[in-house]
């Protein structure tokens, strides 16, 4: 048991992407995934159609070859002290699955059904960034799924990954087996962004776009009505423009008023200057605005790698009455050749979502096959997303066709709405044919910036449940909530997701509160703080200094139930928790701790589990001053919930309840060991913390000794000699590769921030894990003395039962886990306990949709023991 909360958090006041080694828009998309772990509107699908005949053994190990060879595809991302790091680990984190359909009736269809299942699957960005899968339809047709989260892939990296396949497989049905393949490292670009945002351009960047976007677009009222959005569920509706069409519009491309630098650019301003047009038609506004993804790989080298290079640029039209298709154009071409040099600084901007809630997306798919047989493309969607409305354009280089994918916002287009605008959108493409210098005959509607009269008369047409502002602060608050979320009508008791906010917003949200009114808020206030009210109240309790308390209700319960205290990991993060307290039964009432000092620059971490479990006994009692009590913890907060029964039971009290949440127990025998380290310290005439310091260092090797011996006893029962034997050959092998290519005295991959050195294996194995994070003094020290009492902890006998809940993959680091039955409790809980085994590893059981087992067997598991008692 070497690190307890091998990456637990805590949720600083401020996240920030300077003390993290992900680039600008990956962290964006970290705050989207933590936000709302459980959804999938950052899953990036293709489906890549493979006729003919595939070697399946082959094909998977061509893709082994390919994700050993890429840092993006072996990313995982792990987080400490509210801040996310890239990690690569050494081998691939998912291997490719294979599913044989050739068996149904209609293979096509049951493809159809199990994607639409597959697809909407949230990562677990702890565990692995891809999933992919090799769908057999019959003995000459494949299709290869592969889904990768939006922090590691766009969709050039789509492209890239697949050219690199097709070299391995073809490498691999060649006979060879040893596949090298040259691919450049993702690292490159993040070195290359941190130079940017360090540089003299970024900050002439900054300077363009606040002249750029000052005034900016007109809000976006579709069809005269502010956008409602009270989710996040979007509807797609493909049009092929066919293949006469599609030729006309790469001639017009081609065109003297149309074509500049190059083809693809051409072809680009046209599509977006017809989009523009359709956009003013369902706004009817004069300044209209759009975000487009730019793919901003700038070098042959970034060109060929797989990661997320993109970046999101801000377009702006100002149309009159007289315009007409070729004047659109011209001014499309103006604006491409202004704000596309300026794009990489697009993801530090914070654009309202009540102008930019449009987007527009185009790219060429380029002609594939794998040993000359031509494979098609296809992208899925998932069926989420945030913009009101968006237009992918996807124009196929093998055939001319353009594929137009129309997204629309549920909550604001009906089915007639939708397939109206598709039909005017290829309408306007038709007429632009016949003639681009007509005219189109724009009408135009005023914005409406309304008086505070008018403001207050148009409350009577607000829907019933809304309650407006009652002081100058709700109502600034209640404005910028509905400019980031483009949402007309905000009342103080709206919930901010219910209306449509993202994670993405969230964090736009949070820099626009922290711009306007002053005030720098945790994004883990939207757990408590959801709407308007609450939030101004949070606020004005951090002006007054009460921000802090010692416990949150993470769930209210049933009125007069009793409370199930829940210790959280070392790091103190409540937000963690946030999805498996959704979970659990409404009736059921939870309090969370908070741990003292994390936040506080003066604040000092516990120095033992002894002293912690004390001090949350004492909170405890301070709600319910007597038993019988119930209590849980995760993580290092496990083993606090653990001493907290052992010395609630001591002093006389009764726990009803104790669920220990994947806690290693350290082996009783240490305890020996302990002693004989004390008398000899004493016999040297060292102090405590000197004596601590020999312990941990005689423990940790007399760990490894015991974690090795056990899970090798371990594997021989359940595989045998020879499954050991291929297991140390294997190891032994992969050993002598990183020594042959990287030489002995380099690191690993597996960095963190770009400009500071990466810790070599052993000093990460050997309790400094955590100085392989970019964490300030305070918060180091912090986390550290954590994990440091746990490994001097050594459990005592309990008289009690528990419930334990483990993770099946455990820890990522092997001398982070126990090879002991139960994690070791068995040996110290005399009540007997009851084990439970979750999907996923250490963070992973926390959330989609691992977290969903661990809720079940935790209400589960609280029922049984409390029988009729269970409130």
């Amino acid at each position: 048991m070497q690190m307890i909360a091998e990456t637990e958090s805590t949720t600083p006041a401020e996240p920030t992407s300077d003390a993290s080694n992900l680039t600008k828009l990956q962290f964006l998309y970290w705050i989207s995934q933590v936000m709302r772990p459980d959804a999938a509107f950052l899953n990036t699908l293709i489906i890549f159609d493979l006729p003919g005949t595939i070697d399946t053994s082959c094909f998977e190990l061509a893709f082994e070859a390919v994700v050993n060879n890429s840092d993006s595809l072996r990313t995982v991302i792990v987080e400490q002290d509210g801040t996310p790091h890239r990690i690569i680990l050494d081998q691939r984190p998912a291997a490719l699955e294979q599913l044989d359909l050739s068996g149904e009736a209609e293979p096509l269809v049951a493809f159809e059904s199990w994607l639409a299942e597959r697809a909407r699957r949230p990562f677990t960005i702890t565990e692995a960034l891809y999933d992919t899968v090799l769908v057999k339809l019959a003995d000459d047709h494949y299709r290869w799924y592969i889904n990768q989260h939006h922090i590691i892939a766009d969709a050039q990296a789509f492209f890239a990954t697949f050219n690199y396949l097709k070299t391995a497989y073809e490498t691999a049905v060649s006979g060879q087996r040893d596949i090298t393949l040259d691919m450049p490292a993702y690292q490159t670009y993040v070195d290359y962004e941190l130079n940017f945002r360090e540089s003299k351009r970024y900050e002439k960047a900054g300077q363009y776009w606040d002249k750029k976007l000052n005034p900016g677009p007109n809000p976006v009222r579709f069809n005269g009505v502010a956008p409602a959005k009270r989710g996040a569920s979007v509807t797609q509706l493909s049009v092929d423009l066919g293949t006469e069409r599609s030729k006309k519009l790469s001639e017009a491309a081609l065109g003297k008023n149309v074509f500049t630098l190059n083809e693809e650019l051409s072809t680009y301003n046209l599509l977006a200057a017809l989009f523009f047009i359709q956009l003013q038609t369902m706004t009817q506004n004069d300044r209209l605005g759009v975000v487009t993804p730019v793919h901003n790989r700038t070098t042959d080298e970034f060109r060929g790698t797989v990661g997320l290079f993109m970046e999101m640029c801000p377009l702006q039209l100002t149309l009159g009455e007289e315009e007409t298709f070729d004047s659109v154009i011209k001014k499309m071409r103006k604006e491409t050749r202004s704000t596309m040099p300026q794009a990489q600084y697009g993801s530090a901007l914070s654009l309202p979502g009540e102008t930019f809630d449009v987007m527009f997306n185009m790219h060429q798919v380029p002609e594939m096959s794998i040993n000359d047989v031509p494979v098609g493309f296809r992208k899925y969607h998932p069926g989420f997303g945030s913009e009101s409305f968006a237009c992918h354009i996807h124009q196929y280089m093998d055939n001319g066709r353009f594929l137009l994918h129309l997204d629309f916002h549920d909550d604001l287009f009906t089915a007639e709405q939708r397939q109206e605008t598709a039909d005017q959108f290829v309408a306007l493409i038709d007429a632009f044919l016949e003639d681009s210098s007509q005219s189109l005959n724009l009408t135009f509607t005023e914005p409406l910036d309304l008086t505070a009269e008018e403001e207050a008369a148009d409350n009577t047409n607000r829907r019933p449940d809304y309650e407006a502002p009652r002081d100058a602060m709700e109502n600034q608050m209640s404005r910028l909530w509905e400019e980031v979320l483009g949402v007309q009508k905000i009342g103080i008791h709206d919930d901010f997701f219910d209306s449509g906010g993202s994670s993405f917003l969230a964090s736009k949200l949070f820099l626009r509160v922290q711009e306007v009114m002053g005030q720098k808020l945790p994004l883990s206030t939207l757990l408590e703080a959801k709407t308007v009210a609450q939030m101004v109240a949070t606020m004005r309790a951090k002006s007054e200094g009460k921000l802090w308390s010692k416990t949150v209700t993470m769930k209210p319960g049933k009125e007069g139930s009793q409370a199930l205290f829940f210790v959280p990991g070392a790091g103190g993060s409540l937000i963690r928790l946030d999805a498996l307290m959704g979970l659990l039964d409404d009736d059921l009432r939870v309090v969370a701790f908070q741990l003292p000092g994390v936040d506080d620059e003066n604040g000092r971490p516990f120095p033992s589990i002894e002293a912690g479990a004390s001090y949350f006994i004492d909170v405890m009692r301070e709600i319910q001053p007597e038993g019988p009590y119930r209590i849980t913890g995760y993580s290092w907060g496990g083993m606090i919930a653990f001493n907290m029964a052992v010395q609630l039971v001591q002093a006389g009290h009764e726990v009803e309840f104790l669920a220990i949440i994947d806690t290693p127990a350290q082996n009783p025998n240490f305890q020996l060991l302990k002693t004989a380290v004390s008398k000899y310290a004493t016999f040297r005439g060292m102090n405590q913390a000197q004596t601590d310091k020999i312990f941990l260092a005689v423990r940790d090797k007399a760990f490894r000794l015991e974690y090795f011996i056990r899970s090798g006893f371990r594997a021989l029962n359940q595989h045998g000699v020879g499954y050991v034997t291929r297991l140390g050959v294997r190891k032994a092998n992969s050993l002598a590769k990183k020594f042959t290519q990287r030489g002995p005295q380099s690191a690993p991959q597996s960095s963190t921030n770009s400009t500071k050195p990466a810790q070599n294996q052993s000093q990460q194995s050997n309790g400094d894990f955590w100085s392989r994070f970019n964490l300030d003094k305070h918060r180091l020290q912090f986390v550290r003395t954590n994990d440091r009492s746990i490994r001097l902890y050594i459990p005592q006998s309990y008289p009690g039962k528990a419930y334990l809940f483990q993770s099946s993959k455990g820890y990522r680091n092997p001398l982070n886990r126990s090879a002991s039955p139960q994690l070791g409790w068995g040996a110290v809980i005399r009540g007997g306990v009851d084990s439970q085994m979750i999907p996923g590893d250490h963070l992973g059981m926390l959330v989609d949709p691992n977290v969903k087992v661990l809720a079940e067997k935790l209400q589960q598991a609280f029922k049984d023991m409390l029988g009729e008692n269970y409130e």
